[in-house]
C-alpha cells in the first residue's frame, strides 16, 4: 500500500491592513443583522484577504520554491493602492456563491495575479481558466437561493495601499476555515 505524502492546502493572497478589516467588519454588522435569516457563513475579519492565486494541495517540498518565487515577485512590483467596492453578491444576484466587496480594477494588481499564475504553472501548479476578478469575501452562500430583493446599504469605497502579499496555508475546522501565514513578502 502506497502512502500519500501529507500536503498543505496553500494559496497567494493580499492580506488587509487590520485597519481595513476592521472598517469592513464594522461597516457589514448592519447587513449581517438584515440578512441573519439567510443560509449565509460570514468571514471573521482575520479571514478577510483578496486571492491571488489558490495552489490547492502543495507538498511541504515544493514551499521553499513558492517562497522564492513570491520573493522574485515581490522584488519586481512596486506599491500601489487599491479601491475597495461596496458590497455585493457574487458573481451575480441569482445565483451567488459569496458576499463579496469587488476591487476595483487596477492594473498593477491584474499583473501581479497574472504573473503569479505563470510562475506557479512554470513550478507545475495548474495555470487559471478564468480572468482574475479581484474580490473580497465577506460571507458564503449556503445553498440555492434567489437574493435579487436583497439591498445593500449605501457605503462609500474603500481605499487601501498594498505593498506586500502573503503565502498563506488554509485549514479547515469544524468553526470555518483558518489561514495560517507561511511567508510575507515586502514588495520593492
Amino acid at each position: 500500500m502506497e502512502i500519500k505524502p501529507k500536503t498543505q492546502r496553500c494559496f497567494f493572497a493580499i492580506d488587509l491592513t487590520d485597519e481595513i478589516q476592521q472598517q469592513i467588519f464594522h461597516a457589514t454588522q448592519a447587513l449581517r443583522k438584515k440578512l441573519h435569516k439567510l443560509p449565509l457563513k460570514w468571514m471573521p475579519p482575520q479571514n478577510y484577504h483578496i486571492t491571488l492565486k489558490f495552489l490547492g494541495a502543495v507538498l511541504p517540498d515544493q514551499i521553499p520554491a513558492l517562497i522564492q518565487l513570491g520573493n522574485t515577485l515581490a522584488q519586481s512590483t512596486e506599491p500601489f493602492d487599491i479601491e475597495i467596492e461596496p458590497t455585493q453578491f457574487f458573481p451575480n444576484l441569482t445565483h451567488p456563491i459569496v458576499i463579496a466587496h469587488l476591487i476595483k480594477s487596477h492594473a498593477l494588481l491584474d499583473q501581479l495575479a497574472l504573473r503569479c499564475d505563470k510562475q506557479c504553472e512554470a513550478q507545475g501548479f495548474k495555470p487559471e481558466t478564468r480572468p482574475f476578478n479581484g474580490h473580497l469575501t465577506i460571507a458564503r452562500v449556503k445553498g440555492k437561493q434567489n437574493y435579487s430583493q436583497v439591498l445593500f446599504p449605501e457605503c462609500p469605497p474603500l481605499q487601501m495601499r498594498v505593498n506586500r502579499f502573503v503565502l498563506l496555508e488554509s485549514h479547515t475546522l469544524p468553526t470555518g476555515a483558518e489561514y495560517k501565514p507561511l511567508r510575507h513578502f515586502e514588495f520593492r
